[in-house]
């Protein structure tokens, strides 16, 4: 931890450097930033002592900042460069269009998380913020169906308190099946308890072939690609795409919070069952 001075501002930094073979990578917090020029100018200096791009981008404003705008913040960071590995944006307080015009800009290659209060009626869709590998949405009560059918390209699709139907999921995965989803790894969603009695299993399958089981234990394991999921299971739908695919749909209660999940068997799983034999 270090304390230094920009414009004759505090800047408190914490730093760490982690050294991968030939890979060397530097992580920068930087705290208590007063004013949105000096973070900019922080940043632009950095990236032309190191030579290097910024991998990784969290923009928070949970507390008073003198931010001007998220629209701003992110078009500034897009013309410093093109692209980014990850960004994500928590933001309480935040104008409609902002969102809309920040949401246009973004261009992420492996993650973007977004945890912002959008006003109800909101909705945006464009053919850019989410063609990325993976997708984190918080408060994703503005995710349609049409925003679902843009993360075609994506490994795994996490979104807490969606406004979903299960007419909206069985959409979804009749696309899945179709192979609109052809990289698609694992999908997650959460909703409050309340708001299940919505959902029938009949609804959400109907139409599409399946199986059920239960009493079998199934552990599936994932760590490529960013990905880091254990999933244990005795029971579940399983379905398969025209292409062969087989996929698992589980849905799970704890705490009030009912969480559906389908996830895909693939190669690189390792998938065990209660007598450590492999899913087949």
């Amino acid at each position: 931890m270090e304390t230094r001075k920009l414009d004759e501002e505090d800047l408190y930094i914490r730093r760490r450097t982690e050294i991968t073979g030939p890979k060397t990578t530097y992580h920068s917090i930087i705290l208590s930033l007063l004013t949105e020029p000096c973070f900019r100018a922080w940043t632009e200096q950095l990236c032309y002592i190191l030579k290097s791009p910024v991998n990784d981008f969290l923009l928070v404003a949970l507390r008073k900042v003198q931010c001007k705008s998220l629209l701003g913040t992110v078009g500034w960071f897009f013309n410093l460069q093109s692209s980014i590995e990850s960004f994500e944006i928590r933001m309480k307080e935040i104008s409609e269009e902002d969102i809309k015009q920040a949401l246009d800009r973004l261009r992420t290659t492996k993650k973007v998380v977004l945890n912002i209060h959008s006003v109800d009626g909101f909705q945006h869709r464009n053919n850019t913020m989410f063609n990325t590998d993976r997708v984190v949405v918080r408060k994703a009560k503005w995710i349609t169906i049409d925003n679902l059918l843009d993360m075609k390209n994506c490994l795994a699709i996490t979104l807490l308190e969606p406004s979903f139907t299960d007419v909206v999921v069985n959409s979804f995965i009749h696309k899945w099946v179709d192979g609109h989803f052809p990289h698609l790894e694992y999908f997650c969603f959460e909703i409050k308890k309340e708001e299940s009695n919505e959902f029938h299993t009949t609804r959400v399958l109907k139409g599409i072939e399946y199986e059920f089981e239960e009493n079998v234990i199934r552990i599936y394991k994932k760590g490529e690609k960013g990905l880091n999921l254990i999933i244990g299971t005795n029971k579940g739908w399983h379905i398969r795409s025209k292409s062969g695919l087989k996929a698992s749909i589980l849905t799970l209660e704890i705490e009030g919070i009912c969480t559906f999940v389908l996830f895909v068997w693939t190669e690189e799983s390792i998938i065990v069952t209660g007598e450590n034999e492999l899913f087949e």
